[in-house]
């Protein structure tokens, strides 16, 4: 399976949360309607007021819903033009009407220094060198307790990041 099928993959599978999301915001406005006015009808002004501030915040909900569904078909309309086995230089320029939003950082090919991964399992062997696990089972659970240690370390995380000179909020190129 190519990159570019992939990512239509995946594009289908977003497209099905959002739409399943707005389902969900749409009968749960239905429901926060009808207990406004039951709350109403039975002269519970204040919290049919409550109600309706939960409508409006399920509208916002909703708004944001519908931009995202329409993101995500611009993004699924610009991975049509790009064909299955493209090469990288066509894959991004298949992707061009969907530039605006996009941010392209090329990387070469096999990078370890420019890879934060590559610092965790740095970080993970150094803790479990001179370890005798007395079998996978407590490896695993070895694994999984180093793991929940560097989670737990949010400025060891953040040091894995910046030894490869790498941000979350990254330049868009030029």
């Amino acid at each position: 399976m190519s990159q570019i099928e992939k990512i239509t993959g995946e594009l289908r599978a977003l497209m099905t949360g959002v739409e399943r999301a707005q389902g969900l915001a749409a009968a749960a406005d239905s429901q926060a309607q009808e207990v406004a006015l039951r709350a109403a009808g039975a002269g519970f002004v204040a919290v049919a007021a409550g109600v309706a501030r939960v409508r409006n915040a399920i509208t916002g909900i909703q708004g944001g819903l519908g931009i995202l569904a329409g993101s995500i078909g611009e993004a699924t309309k610009a991975t049509a033009g790009v064909p299955n086995e493209a090469s990288p230089q066509e894959t991004i320029a298949g992707l061009a009407p969907a530039r605006p939003w996009l941010t392209v950082i090329r990387l070469p090919a096999y990078a370890p220094d420019l890879n934060p991964t590559e610092g965790v399992w740095r970080w993970m062997k150094r803790g479990l060198t001179n370890t005798a696990a007395r079998g996978v089972d407590h490896l695993a659970q070895l694994v999984k307790r180093r793991l929940r240690a560097c989670q737990q370390q949010t400025d060891l995380l953040a040091g894995f990041l910046a030894s490869t000179g790498m941000t979350l909020d990254p330049e868009p190129p030029r």
